[in-house]
């Protein structure tokens, strides 16, 4: 039960992450005068992705490099347009295809995160704590 329970609540803290409410920059200017917010919206919902994206590998057991990162570019374009769908969080304001243009950046970047060593281990940990993956 108690694995339950972490796995709802790792699965539902990306409503939490999601709830800053900024809008999507439409120059430089207003990207950079209201940084911290895109950069912390970003950078939650590519920590989400990377996680959902390594349930998914090891459930689906997929080893190959290619395969991992089109998973997470997948699961990243879905979680955008969830948020789109949803009116919540960095991506409520875009039109569908902004949406599906920055969740393949999205994905993209939470591709390249999940191959940086230290990441693989935090990851390991906290699939080995849910009892998805054996610890190494």
């Amino acid at each position: 039960m108690k694995k339950v329970i972490f796995l709802l609540i790792l699965l539902l803290s990306p409503l939490l992450l999601m709830a800053q409410d900024p809008e999507v920059p439409a120059d430089l200017s207003t990207l950079l005068s209201n940084l911290s917010h895109f950069v912390g919206s970003l950078a939650g919902l590519a920590g989400v992705v990377i996680f959902i994206a390594a349930i998914l590998n090891t459930v689906l057991k997929i080893i190959k490099k290619w395969l991992k990162l089109l998973v997470a570019l997948g699961v990243a374009i879905v979680l955008a347009l969830l948020t789109n769908l949803l009116n919540f969080g960095l991506f409520s304001e875009s039109t569908w295809l902004e949406t599906v243009f920055w969740g393949v950046g999205l994905g993209v970047v939470a591709g390249g995160i999940f191959d940086i060593p230290t990441m693989k281990v935090i990851v390991d940990l906290i699939l080995s704590i849910i009892k998805l993956k054996k610890p190494i």
